[in-house]
């Protein structure tokens, strides 16, 4: 979620798989509205709303306690669902 702090301090984030798969570099990471990137970055957070989906669907069987549940749910799955809806709007 803080990939332009990343690309800033010359960190790279991205499998090679993705890299050679959308045809990436590292000039084309520096712009987050090149398609490219932008194709990218939908698919990861189509990705990362599936992990949730399936998160959410084993959380019941999980041996929890309540305030376990709530934190998860509040501190990352709302977080995440709303970050990669974002993506997705964009």
């Amino acid at each position: 979620m803080d990939f332009d702090g990343d690309i800033k301090a010359g960190l790279i984030n991205v499998p090679l798989e993705d890299f050679r798969r959308y045809g990436l570099s590292k000039d084309i990471l520096k712009d987050k509205n090149d398609p490219k990137i932008k194709e990218w970055f939908l698919k990861e957070a189509e990705r990362g709303m599936l992990l949730l989906e399936e998160h959410q669907r084993n959380l019941p069987e999980a041996d929890l306690k309540l305030f376990t549940r709530i934190t998860l749910q509040n501190v990352y799955a709302r977080p995440a669902e709303k970050f990669f809806k974002g993506i997705k709007a964009n």
